[in-house]
């Protein structure tokens, strides 16, 4: 598992551009799938449009794009160009043109496209995720102030809010290559008086 970055939501923005009206939509998307779905909706949504341009690129590294009947390299290249400079994935853009009567030929239709799905990247929420390891970590009531101490002042953590029991248990996700660094210091801080469930790597937001 490696780290990688998506937007949160959708976003929509738009610019005009020599007459005609450029309409850009981000999307995080999880698959092929997904991603076909949501330009199906778009186009649905501007019957009347010249153009729904898209690209999209998944975790694994599959890209797709699309110049949707514009000049080839002229529409859907520059949309995913720009999806990539960016280092996102799990990402769709649609870039929607109504044509307003003025060419704008290939170095203008470039530019235009670029500066779109640039428009939408700007405006989104960036997530990044991290593989991490969630655990649980379970000790007793005396020592619970030492441990949320400790742990107040680390910032590449999450915690959940605490169970009070008979003991106090908490939920924590530790970016993986943190894990044994953060477990190394709570042993020394807690002398090992604490019991710890350990989970499988998942992907957590640590944006």
């Amino acid at each position: 598992m490696k780290s990688y970055s998506t937007v949160k939501e959708h976003y929509s923005c738009s610019f005009t551009e020599r007459r005609s009206e450029f309409i850009s939509d981000i999307f995080p998307v999880s698959s092929s799938e997904e991603a076909l779905e949501l330009i199906g909706s778009v186009k649905s949504a501007h019957k009347k449009a010249s153009h729904v341009v898209s690209a999209y690129v998944l975790r694994d590294g599959y890209a797709k794009f699309s110049d949707a009947g514009e000049p080839s390299g002229t529409a859907g290249k520059p949309v995913l160009d720009v999806i990539t400079a960016n280092e996102l994935s799990d990402v769709l853009i649609t870039v929607t043109r109504y044509f307003g009567g003025v060419l704008l030929g290939a170095g203008g239709l470039t530019r235009a496209y670029s500066t779109a799905a640039s428009m939408a990247v700007k405006g989104s929420q960036i997530q990044t995720f991290l593989p991490c390891k969630p655990v649980t970590i379970t000790l007793s009531y005396t020592l619970y102030g030492k441990f949320q101490a400790f742990c107040s002042e680390l910032r590449y953590i999450k915690m959940s809010e605490p169970v009070f029991t008979d003991e106090v248990s908490i939920d924590i996700k530790i970016p993986t290559e943190m894990k044994d660094e953060f477990l190394f210091e709570i042993t020394d801080i807690l002398n090992a008086n604490f019991k710890i469930v350990e989970y499988d790597e998942i992907y957590g937001d640590f944006s």
